[in-house]
């Protein structure tokens, strides 16, 4: 009795700390779309909540399991709590203990189907702009470094978040041009755009980049919109 108590102990506690869950990013689009990506090793269904342990949601969302699963619900599934600038975490549902480290939610409109690409096999990568109704109809434009994000360059009042190089000019120049398609056009009646890199295999060469891309959107007197930029890794 006094043996196997303790053991048993042990083994619940080595089974609750099996069970992880990593809060990858929380943000909300000027088209009120909100994106969660997160993974998680156990089955039950993950609630996102505020650092006191109030739920922000008024459904279960997050109940696959897996790694950097992507979850888009309406700004309208989520309540008051849920804001620009505000904390949150992902916990199991049935244990508030097991949870992720905090993350602040932050306002994008420049989303990627991957954070990498491999150039041996190749495949495609899609970008996707949501600049909100305002902007419908408004031009775009999706550009990119190799060189990296900071100081960036002056728009108007937005700062593009690239460092200016080859890699910008040649998107600039040749935006819709294979591997690119749609890198530059006009965003739609409700102000979104896809746009995608279709790389072919064997482009080893390419090895060990990283690349990194931001959107702009203007109208006619200038930049009414410059994303955050997002890294691109080519891996083997």
């Amino acid at each position: 009795m006094f043996i196997r108590l303790p053991l048993s102990l042990a083994l619940l506690a080595t089974a609750l700390a099996a069970q992880s869950v990593v809060l990858h990013s929380v943000t909300l689009s000027p088209n009120n779309q909100v994106r969660v990506t997160y993974s998680k090793s156990f089955n039950t269904c993950a609630h996102l909540l505020t650092p006191s342990n109030q739920i922000t949601h008024a459904a279960n969302f997050f109940c696959t399991s897996g790694s950097f699963i992507t979850v888009t619900q309406p700004r309208s599934s989520f309540n008051n709590l849920f804001a620009v600038g505000a904390t949150v975490k992902l916990c199991n549902g049935n244990n508030y203990n097991d949870c992720s480290a905090p993350v602040t939610i932050t306002g994008e409109s420049l989303f990627a189907s991957a954070a990498s690409l491999p150039v041996g096999a190749g495949g495609t990568l899609t970008f996707t702009l949501e600049a909100g109704p305002a902007n419908a109809a408004n031009f775009y434009a999706i550009v990119g470094s190799a060189t990296g994000t900071t100081p960036g360059v002056p728009l108007g009042a937005f700062t593009l978040p690239l460092i200016l190089d080859g890699y910008f000019d040649l998107l600039l120049s040749s935006p819709n041009t294979p591997p690119f398609s749609n890198f530059q056009g006009f965003l739609s009646p409700t102000g979104t755009a896809t746009a995608a890199i279709n790389l072919p295999p064997g482009l080893t060469f390419l090895l060990p980049v990283t690349l990194y891309h931001a959107a702009v959107v203007a109208d006619p007197f200038g930049a009414t919109l410059v994303s955050s930029a997002i890294p691109l890794t080519f891996t083997p």
